[in-house]
């Protein structure tokens, strides 16, 4: 049986681990700092799916992650380079939180043009 304590226990320390805030995480899914604070502690019996998924994504993990419903799966220790893109998106993250909106939208689209586009085997010179 998942129990709520363990969802809050979960969105708190994904959300530490990133090193977010309280109200970080609140402005991200639109809610208050009071709202994740009763999310964490258990106060909040019932977390609407749609706040979970929210919740999810800002913390770039799964709705599954945060329930529990993953922990029948080991997780693997991060390798070093795996640590060090962690801890550079906590940093992305940071950066774009302190951002007004019509910021972040074109920080993303720079980051996207920096990455190359993936060629088709066909743009490859490959044999048809």
């Amino acid at each position: 049986m998942i129990t709520l304590s363990v969802v809050g226990d979960n969105i708190k320390q994904r959300r530490e681990s990133l090193g977010l805030s309280q109200v970080d995480l609140a402005d991200a899914i639109g809610e208050t700092k009071q709202t994740i604070w009763k999310y964490e502690s258990g106060t909040v019996t019932n977390i609407p799916l749609p706040k979970v998924e929210a919740i999810a994504k800002a913390l770039s993990c799964t709705p599954n992650e945060l329930t529990g419903w993953d922990s029948q799966q080991p997780s693997k220790p991060l390798t070093p380079e795996q640590a060090k893109v962690e801890e550079q998106l906590s940093e992305i993250r940071e950066i774009l939180f302190s951002l007004p909106p019509e910021l972040r939208t074109h920080v993303l689209a720079v980051v996207k043009g920096l990455v190359p586009p993936v060629q088709s085997q066909d743009d490859r010179g490959g044999s048809q």
